[in-house]
């Protein structure tokens, strides 16, 4: 059963009574749209995003919308900052209910949690080792890596505001089309139709403090975008 926290979201959990029990908050206001999940952490060795959701939990009130935290989606990898125990969560979606390894089964229940959330936007926050180039294919780094075509309209306004942010060349997010089929988000995307789904990839070769505020950067900017009105404390 969800247990009101601070008067300003619901925390819920998935998995209850499971090793991989996992807190998710919502923010919800009368009007419900529009219904944004934001999730880190399904490789655990990507903290950044981590982070910056963890941050924000207990500082945002939403005004407008409903909004979902999630910053720990493979919690026990996220334990032990490593990129997954038995396989890559990423990659075996939609899972499978009771699924071995336990994997299999957080898969299943976070590809529930967001048809039953009614989610219509959804941003994945990850790391990557390499810094995208154009000639050399799973190169991520900054990147907001879609899955689908035609490319969502939102998304290169959306990519224009983040960037007036950047403080240098190497900060710029650039567009990339990476098409995963098993894939959380594409999965997601493509099972529930959602409005939009993205992949956020930021450079590992900045400092953790400047990885973390980039990730706010991409967040703050999308929220902006879909008009979820919030405020911060």
């Amino acid at each position: 059963m969800p247990i009101m926290s601070t008067g300003n979201y619901l925390l819920n959990y998935i998995g209850e009574n499971s090793t991989f029990q996992t807190p998710y908050y919502v923010y919800h206001r009368e009007t419900t749209e529009p219904t944004v999940l934001i999730e880190a952490g399904i490789h655990g060795d990507e903290i950044a995003g981590v982070l910056a959701v963890d941050w924000l939990v207990p500082k945002i009130r939403v005004l407008a919308g409903t909004l979902i935290l999630f910053p720990r989606m493979n919690i026990l990898a996220c334990q032990k900052e490593t990129r997954f125990i038995n396989v890559d969560l990423n990659k075996i979606f939609p899972g499978k209910e009771k699924g071995e390894p336990y994997e299999l089964d957080l898969a299943w229940q976070i590809f529930n949690l967001v048809g039953r959330e009614k989610v219509q936007y959804l941003l994945t926050l990850h790391e990557s080792k390499s810094l995208h180039d154009p000639t050399e294919p799973e190169t991520y780094g900054q990147t907001i890596v879609y899955g689908v075509k035609p490319q969502p309209a939102c998304l290169i306004d959306w990519i224009e505001k983040v960037n007036r942010l950047a403080q240098n060349e190497q900060e710029i997010f650039r567009p990339y089309y990476y098409p995963i089929e098993t894939s959380s988000t594409e999965t997601l995307v493509s099972t529930y139709h959602l409005k939009g789904g993205f992949c956020v990839e930021t450079w590992r070769g900045f400092c953790l403090p400047r990885l973390i505020e980039l990730q706010k950067n991409v967040i703050f900017s999308f929220f902006d975008m879909v008009n979820l009105q919030y405020h911060l404390y």
